[in-house]
């Protein structure tokens, strides 16, 4: 047995150096494989990292971009919004001038207007007193102490029809702007 044992033995050391001798030699191989495989591993990463910056760098300038032209048609839009309320205003104004001048001009027609009124009612009643004043010459003449009523009426008609006149003279300077500068 002891040439069995020696020769197991043997046979063991020699099992034991060979399983040794294999995982040595298995062990450069795998720390060679590791290493390319860490290696490649990197090298993937360090493309995907820089795939991944490049894209997200370019759609970030196809986006400045995207927005320095939506922000040019804004600058334009509202370069014309502002250049129409200029021309707005600018109707605005003038419109607001027409409407003034307007207004000065249809007061001033309705008080030719008026005043045309007035001068007219101081003829008709103008006319109505000198009716009247004739009216009671015909009727002085005709009742019983009629010329002394016809005398005391009469003037007081006069009076009345002096004053009519003298609102007519005023109404036609009012009429023509003169009464201004004579009433100052």
């Amino acid at each position: 047995m002891a040439a069995l044992d020696t020769s197991s033995r043997l046979l063991d050391i020699d099992i034991d150096t060979k399983e040794k001798k294999k995982p040595a030699k298995a062990n450069p191989n795998l720390v060679r494989n590791l290493t390319y495989g860490l290696l490649g591993f990197l090298l993937v990463c360090i493309i995907v990292a820089i795939s991944v910056s490049l894209s997200l760098f370019l759609a970030k300038d196809s986006e400045n971009l995207a927005t320095k032209s939506s922000v040019l048609s804004l600058s334009q839009h509202l370069a014309s919004i502002e250049e129409q309320l200029e021309l707005s205003a600018d109707h605005t104004e003038k419109f607001k001038q027409d409407f003034e001048v307007l207004q000065v001009h249809l007061r001033h027609s309705s008080a030719k207007a008026l005043k045309n009124i007035l001068i007219d009612q101081e003829k008709n009643i103008q006319k109505m007193l000198t009716i009247l004043n004739a009216s009671m010459r015909e009727l002085a003449v005709d009742i019983p102490e009629g010329e002394d009523w016809y005398q005391n009426y009469g003037a007081k008609l006069s009076q009345v029809q002096r004053l009519s006149m003298q609102r007519e003279e005023l109404l036609r300077l009012l009429k023509t702007g003169e009464a201004d500068v004579t009433s100052h």
